[in-house]
């Protein structure tokens, strides 16, 4: 039987590094390719973590420069404003 890693436990695992001290702010996270080894994971699946932290403000990601820790966590309001019919 084969076990897959979902994003979501790869994400948990990376913030929890990060927030941890391994991978303080500011310092170049493994690629993704590290990662999906470390995990047993496809590439997609990290990809898919990744760009979640990316949106939680967490990491940013540059082309040819990595992925990095932010120094300080981006902070976003979603809102929900549902939509109401007025008849």
């Amino acid at each position: 039987m084969c076990t897959t890693t979902s994003f979501r436990v790869i994400k948990a695992d990376i913030l929890r590094r990060i927030s941890g001290g391994e991978w303080p702010p500011g310092s170049l996270l493994p690629n993704e390719l590290a990662l999906a080894r470390e995990f047993g994971a496809a590439r997609a699946t990290v990809g898919r973590a990744m760009r979640e932290l990316v949106d939680d403000g967490i990491v940013e990601r540059k082309r040819k420069t990595g992925t990095r820790v932010r120094p300080v966590p981006l902070r976003q309001v979603r809102l929900d404003i549902p939509l109401v019919r007025v008849e």
